[in-house]
């Protein structure tokens, strides 16, 4: 095999290889695309060139205007990438697009026709071909166009950023040194020297411009250190299967080994794409989790701004509501007046209501105080047994109200335990009153039980019961089981969570049971005999 083609396929080689991979970079960006078909077009180029010199008599013109032909295309897509890059899409109004690739296709149409080249010359032993009467036309699409390209990117790189002017730097250089040679050598030498013995240097002269243009689309992506150690790995094993090609000592070892590098050229592909796309996973799943940590911290912001309002707004509500229940209390017992029986059962209802309202408050003051770590239990030695008898006779009147029976095994009972008797009782009530206010009728009773380690207390109802599926969703934070609020719209859906909140942190543990919608519940929660104030979970 020649040197000249040897250097030819060599040269050709890299420069398609370095559009594939800046291609398959990013396949939708117009910069890379625009950057590929350059490439293309230079390696039908370099073939060209070279058949141009080695071609007979008889064939040498034809070559020589595929030459151009291609060179017409390199010529205007090199400007219509200086123009859009480094966006990915069309910048170029549509109708000046299309007028400039129309343009193109008639100067490629045009370079196989006599009105570029109209002959060839045999001048000292070399073929000087003979430019015709549009070669001017030529000139002036592809001279204009690396030009124009030029220009324009010399007018980018002075309105870039400083943190771009680099790629912009890299690439003007390497456009100046290839087109300066090419015009020099393949142009200016041929139709004003008639010398053609620099054209079969064109594809090496190409280079320069390949691998600054290359390297201004890939800067951001040459930080990956996997995906450029595969692209070169990949390009030193093709390169070296190249290079057998040319040594081969008969035809069927030519055939052979540009078999086994076409396959291997298929294979590198398929590799490089397959790392590009993993690589292009991991940035997008690294941004997502970027994305998800930023949308997290600010969901906890708002938890806390909402935690920090409801701590404010539970304080301030607090005070006037404890003052409209002394007063209501005082005008029931009579310290005002007396009323008359039916004024006495209005301010009974609304006294109950606000009593509702003060509990509701409450419930968002414990949130509150739950959410920020600030619910303080006191651990004190006291008698379980005599807070259950106190929470029956509390909320007897309500169960009366409704027909209901409500009792308790614990009044013969002495159990002591440690704990925060304030807010254990708090739970009993809870319990308790969920337990009247879902049951319309049967009984509601109380049991207590204990061993050396812990108490159990259960509350049990015949009420309208739970779903199984429901159960699991009742200690969580506004959540109400369907069937009971089809029953009670009231409630805030928060006692449940604040107890559970309370039964941990005194080391215990709550749950609740049922058979079904309709056959009533059990709730119940077990705390340490001596118990110890636990963290919060």
């Amino acid at each position: 095999m020649s040197f000249e083609l040897a250097f030819t396929l060599v040269s050709a080689f890299s420069i398609f290889f370095i559009g594939v991979v800046v291609y398959f970079h990013d396949r939708k960006s117009v910069t890379n695309t625009l950057f590929f078909f350059i490439a293309l077009a230079t390696l039908f180029w370099s073939v060209a060139n070279y058949f141009s010199i080695v071609a007979s008599p008889t064939e040498v013109l034809r070559w020589i205007r595929l030459v151009l032909f291609f060179a017409a295309p390199h010529a205007v897509l090199f400007f219509l990438f200086v123009y859009n890059f480094p966006s990915r899409k069309i910048i170029m109004k549509k109708w000046l697009f299309w007028l400039i690739i129309t343009t193109m296709v008639i100067a490629m149409v045009a370079t196989q026709t006599a009105y570029i080249f109209s002959g060839i010359d045999i001048r000292d032993g070399q073929v000087v071909p003979v430019p015709g009467v549009l070669i001017s036309l030529f000139v002036v699409v592809a001279l204009g166009s690396l030009l124009s390209g030029v220009f324009l990117a010399v007018k980018k790189y002075h309105l870039a950023k400083e943190s771009e002017k680099r790629r912009w730097l890299f690439l003007l250089a390497g456009v100046i040194i290839s087109y300066l040679l090419l015009i020099l050598t393949n142009f200016g030498f041929v139709v004003f020297l008639d010398n053609t013995s620099f054209i079969i240097f064109g594809p090496l002269f190409m280079l320069p411009t390949i691998i600054s243009m290359a390297y201004a689309i890939l800067k951001h992506h040459m930080l990956n250190v996997r995906a450029v150690t595969t692209e070169i790995l990949t390009f030193v094993i093709l390169f070296i299967t190249l290079l057998e090609v040319f040594i081969s000592e008969n035809l069927t070892e030519v055939i052979i080994r540009i078999a086994i590098f076409l396959l291997l050229f298929a294979f590198s592909i398929f590799l490089i794409r397959s790392v590009l796309k993993e690589i292009k996973q991991r940035e997008q799943l690294e941004k997502l989790s970027n994305e998800l940590y930023k949308a997290n911290q600010k969901l906890k912001d708002l938890d806390q701004l909402k935690t920090e309002f409801l701590s404010i707004a539970s304080h301030q509500l607090r005070t006037p509501l404890s003052g409209i229940k002394g007063y209501l209390s005082m005008m029931i017992d009579g310290d005002f007046g007396k009323f008359s029986k039916e004024q006495g059962g209005i301010l009974n209802r609304v006294k109950a209501e606000v009593d509702r309202l003060v509990r509701l408050v409450q419930d968002f003051l414990n949130v509150s105080r739950i959410e920020s770590g600030r619910l303080q239990i006191a651990m004190l030695e006291f008698d379980i047994a005599a807070v259950i008898n106190t929470v029956v006779k509390e909320l007897a009147p309500a169960a009366e109200s409704k027909g209901l029976s409500l009792s308790c095994d614990s009044a013969d009972k002495k159990v002591m335990v440690t704990g925060d008797p304030d807010k254990l009782k708090d739970v009993i009530v809870n319990l308790t009153d969920n337990a009247i206010k879902y049951t319309e009728k049967g009984r509601v009773w109380i049991s207590l039980s204990a061993n050396d380690k812990e108490v159990t207390i259960e509350i049990h109802d015949s009420g309208v019961g739970i779903d199984r599926e429901e159960i699991k969703k009742l200690f969580s934070k506004f959540k109400r089981a369907k069937g009971i609020a089809r029953v009670s719209a009231s409630g805030s859906g928060l006692g449940l969570f604040i107890a559970k909140k309370i039964i941990i942190g005194h080391g215990g543990d709550i749950w609740a049971t049922s058979n079904g919608e309709g056959k009533g519940s059990v709730f119940a929660f077990t705390i340490p005999v001596k118990g110890k104030l636990l963290p919060k979970k």
